[in-house]
């Protein structure tokens, strides 16, 4: 058994030996470039998930809003917190909000699968211009909202190791 392990010491400094100094130098500096590289996605990347929490909280409060709205009614009660809630969702989405801003700085870094979320935003966007909401339309909206919350949980599960 010691002379197994000998062999292997012997193997070991043989190999070293037959470094030069200036191989091991290139292979560090390369090294160390590539843990650069990675450190820079890395912060990229933690930005991102950072913005991607924050439309979801975003999108949250809006599903929580609509909770607290009747189902199903036609009533003017219904109506008005219906409207209330679509115009705080419209304020949030136009082109100089801070949400809007961050959509748009993910969609420019080209974050996994946020086409998609754009796309469901597009179609909020325009249910949401629409003048008379109803029953029907709350509906929609909550199911736009339950596809927007499931669709930024997968991308940061999968895409970013965070379970949310």
């Amino acid at each position: 058994m010691a002379a197994v392990a000998n062999d292997g010491i012997r193997d070991l400094t043989t190999r070293t030996e037959k470094l030069s100094i200036t191989s091991i130098n290139k292979s560090t500096k390369q090294f160390k470039a590539q843990i650069k590289e990675l450190d820079k996605q890395y912060d990229t990347m933690q930005q991102q998930l950072e913005d991607l929490q924050f439309i979801l909280d975003v999108i949250l409060k809006w599903d929580e809003d609509f909770k607290k709205v009747v189902r199903f009614s036609q009533g003017v009660p219904h109506m008005r917190s219906t409207k209330e809630i679509c115009a705080n969702i419209k304020t949030a989405m136009i082109p100089s909000s801070e949400f809007d801003r961050t959509v748009q700085i993910l969609v420019k870094e080209g974050v996994p699968c946020f086409p998609r979320v754009t796309g469901l935003f597009e179609k909020m966007k325009s249910r949401l211009d629409e003048r008379s909401p109803n029953a029907k339309f709350s509906e929609e909206i909550r199911q736009l909202l339950g596809e927007l919350i499931g669709t930024l949980c997968t991308i940061m599960n999968f895409f970013y190791d965070q379970e949310v």
